[in-house]
């Protein structure tokens, strides 16, 4: 058996992986290496010579991830790839000497040990090994094997002979451990950026088993994407599917087989599709709802990544084209209203609901919320832009436990142009501040506060309002030429010291809350023991300021609860249950 077969087992140290050139690298004009190298500068104060790291300010903040690290101070090593990329393609022979003490001193911080958990990845900093993760983060093999391959593919014939070797192994140890993690289609920005790991590293190793691992992947996540309504189930992200876009341009340039084109090519078009389709030209925003966001307005990395693919000034080193047939998305006025209907997931046994997007574009706003979800932090399930390029704002809903988003709560919706009626549900055994990473137990949390929070956020968060005096009555915003309305056509919680509605600023934002529950000290709940636990949420945009307040809506209850406004139907549980009940029990039609 060669060493490449033994991987799994005790890696043999006598072999070197054979490095095969047989994917084109980038070639920099001069100009181009100068630019890299002039951007390098702004490191050149956080660079640490005693470490070959970027040494960087860091404040640990409650619903961090993974990592448990509260020092001031952090060499990440995510950035150390990304920089020694960098420092390579600058062409300049100082840098290039320091990329070669970076790279070794990365790759000394990968796990090698093929029997291990954490096989094949890094931790999140220098200061905190992985065996002091909560938990360690499986992606840091995709995404830093990404980078360690921009060096093997453009720079590896200039590395020294030891350290082309650890590059080698350092590459495949991170795609064995993609293989062996094998994340499944609908974690769409690590299934596809660990496609292109895995399919890029079998192609210039010649590992024949990796490169078949690497196109059934593929082709299983080009089917699920196309059955599940040509989307991503990581649908409509701000975040990841640029992220997304950015790997499949990779994979365009780097694929070398026809059937590999033609799937990513595909899938390109499809990423490109989605961010043109929900793009608020008006506002410059990316109109919801949002899977995956960690903002509600766009920064500008967005707008950044946006306007180099329309200007084709994007990095020469990773083209991202977008096709003539979806520019005029971002290039023509909007001059009418337009609603898109996406569906982003089918459950093949129809047992839950399909999950559809509807978005209303009009010239003046946009609205998209989601058939269902989860108020995790990072969802936009019910989100509204409206405003200018210049001067947008925002109406995010948001369900706040303990002052941060309560992942548990489960988000239902149906939506008919520029009016939404949702449905908010307690789950008991969903996540707390992450879907995963902290599920509740027992159907038991602790808590000593509960609200539904309709945040303001962008320009217009000093605007007049009218409140809402009464839990029924809506909350009116009227802005320039648009009016805003909100209200809770139901709330039912059977903790008794509802304080009902309040108003506070904080952080350029205007919060206006239902409080549900409020104590002075941290409280026990048992979720399962609550009779009732539901709200109902009305929104509705209007072109006309002096439009008339949300009109009354039907509420009635037996055995599930039933809202009716108009046109728009909501049967929903009002007790709480599991999740998986919840995903089956909601209906959206009259």
């Amino acid at each position: 058996m060669n060493c490449i077969g033994q991987l799994f087992g005790q890696v043999a140290t006598n072999n070197s992986p054979q490095y095969h050139s047989v994917i084109p690298r980038n070639n920099l004009t001069s100009t181009q290496k100068n630019d890299i190298f002039k951007s390098l500068a702004k490191y050149e104060s956080q660079y640490n010579a005693n470490e070959s790291m970027i040494k960087q300010s860091y404040t640990w903040t409650y619903g961090t991830y993974h990592t448990v690290y509260k020092g001031n101070t952090v060499h990440r090593t995510r950035n150390a790839a990304e920089y020694a990329v960098n420092l390579f393609d600058s062409g300049n022979v100082t840098m290039e000497k320091r990329g070669f003490d970076v790279l070794r001193k990365l790759l000394s911080l990968q796990d090698t040990n093929s029997s291990s958990r954490t096989y094949g990845i890094w931790s999140y900093f220098l200061e905190e090994p992985l065996y002091e993760m909560a938990p360690p983060d499986w992606n840091w093999a995709d995404f830093i094997g990404t980078q360690l391959l921009q060096i093997s593919i453009n720079h590896h014939d200039r590395l020294p002979k030891d350290l082309a070797e650890k590059l080698d192994w350092g590459i495949i140890h991170a795609a064995r451990s993609i293989q062996k993690r094998n994340v499944g289609p609908d974690y769409t920005n690590i299934a596809i950026m660990g496609t292109y790991v895995t399919l890029t590293t079998s192609e210039i190793y010649g590992l024949t088993d990796l490169h078949d691992y690497a196109m059934k992947r593929l082709r299983i996540f080009s089917n699920f994407t196309k059955i599940n309504g040509r989307a991503f189930a990581e649908y409509n992200s701000p975040t990841y599917t640029m992220v997304a876009i950015d790997e499949l341009g990779r994979l365009r340039m780097h694929a070398i087989g026809d059937e590999a084109k033609q799937l990513v090519n595909e899938l390109y078009h499809i990423g490109w599709e989605e961010i043109a389709e929900h793009y608020h030209r008006p506002t410059g925003q990316w109109s919801g709802p949002h899977s995956r966001s960690y903002g509600s307005l766009l920064g500008g990395d967005v707008n950044s990544f946006l306007s180099n693919s329309l200007d084709k000034t994007w990095d020469p080193r990773r083209p991202l084209p977008i096709s003539d047939d979806l520019t005029s998305y971002f290039t023509s006025d909007l001059d009418k209203p337009r609603t898109v209907l996406k569906t982003y997931s089918k459950d093949p046994l129809n047992l839950v609901s399909d999950l559809i997007g509807t978005t209303y574009l009009h010239p003046l706003f946009s609205i998209g919320s989601a058939r269902w979800g989860e108020m995790w932090n990072q969802r936009r399930p019910l989100i509204a832009y409206w405003g200018t390029k210049q001067k947008p704002s925002y109406l995010q809903l948001r369900f706040l436990h303990d002052n941060y988003d309560f992942s548990n709560v489960v988000f239902y919706s149906v939506q008919k142009e520029d009016r939404v009626l949702a449905g908010l549900v307690f789950a008991t055994d969903g996540g707390d501040t992450h879907l995963s990473l902290d599920r509740i137990r027992n159907a038991t949390i602790k808590a000593k506060d509960l609200r539904i929070r309709f945040e303001i956020g962008g320009n217009d968060v000093d605007s007049a309002w009218q409140a809402a005096q009464r839990l029924l009555e809506p909350t009116k915003f009227t802005f320039e030429n648009i009016s805003i309305q909100f209200a809770l056509p139901s709330v039912q919680f059977s903790c008794s010291n509802q304080l009902g509605w309040t108003v506070s600023r904080a952080n350029n934002r205007l919060n206006i809350d239902y409080v549900l529950y409020t104590s002075t000290v941290e409280q026990t709940i048992k979720l399962d023991a609550l009779a009732e636990a539901v709200g109902i949420v009305a929104v509705k945009l209007s072109s006309t300021k002096n439009d008339i307040l949300i009109q009354p809506i039907t509420i009635s209850q037996n055995s599930m609860l039933y809202a009716k406004w108009d046109d728009l139907c909501l049967t929903i549980p009002f007790k709480p249950t599991n999740v998986s009940t919840l995903r089956k029990l909601p209906k959206f039609s009259c």
